[in-house]
């Protein structure tokens, strides 16, 4: 478990440092086809720091709106999870 966790920590640096915002929204897009919410957003968040060194705000503004929207998505899941039982 250790190994996969200390896995996934030096992929989310290697991508902070190597990758371009762009493709930070991309790996997000795919996290999301995969349905992994959790991952989309911290991809989202790094994109996120990204446009913030670049000081472009319609691109803040949308990742945002994302980010919220996924937020918003896993509370109607884990409600209508937590109703099931």
């Amino acid at each position: 478990m250790y190994e996969a966790w200390s896995k996934a920590q030096a992929e989310v640096e290697r991508a902070r440092q190597e990758m371009t915002p762009a493709e930070l929204v991309a790996k997000a897009e795919a996290a999301i086809e995969e349905q992994d919410y959790e991952g989309a957003i911290v991809f989202y968040l790094m994109a996120m720091e990204k446009y913030e060194e670049l000081e472009d705000k319609a691109q803040i503004a949308a990742l945002k709106k994302k980010i919220e929207a996924l937020e918003e998505k896993q509370a109607q899941e884990q409600s209508s999870v937590s109703g099931n039982n």
